[in-house]
C-alpha cells in the first residue's frame, strides 16, 4: 500500500500539474522503473531516494531521465539551493548538487 501511495505521488510531482483524468480517474503520464521512498522537485529537477539518491530531468514528465547518482542509504530528504539533505538510517548527509550530473 505504502508503495502503491509514493508510485501516485511520484507520478504527480514528476507531471507538475495533477492527475490527468481516465476511466479510472488516474493516468500515469511517465515513468521511471526504481524504487523510491520520496521525492522532491525543484524546477526540471527531481530528487528521488531509494536506496541511493537519484538525481531526474523532468522537464519532458513522459521520459524522466536519470542525470545524476550518490551512492548512499537514503531514507527522506530535503533539497534548498545547491544542497540536498539526506536522513540516513543514523545519519545526516549534505550533498552539493550544482553539478547535478556530478554530485
Amino acid at each position: 500500500m505504502k508503495r502503491s501511495i509514493v508510485t501516485l505521488i511520484v507520478g504527480i510531482l514528476l507531471t507538475g500539474s495533477g492527475l490527468a483524468q481516465d476511466s479510472l480517474g488516474v493516468r500515469c503520464v511517465g515513468r521511471l522503473d526504481s524504487s523510491a521512498f520520496d521525492v522532491v522537485r525543484e524546477g526540471e529537477i527531481a530528487y528521488v531516494t531509494g536506496d541511493i539518491l537519484r538525481i531526474l530531468d523532468v522537464s519532458d514528465p513522459a521520459n524522466p531521465e536519470e542525470i545524476g547518482v550518490c551512492q548512499t542509504g537514503v531514507r527522506g530528504l530535503a533539497v534548498s539551493g545547491d544542497y540536498v539533505y539526506i536522513a540516513g538510517a543514523q545519519e545526516l548527509i549534505v550533498v552539493n548538487v550544482s553539478d547535478s550530473a556530478h554530485p
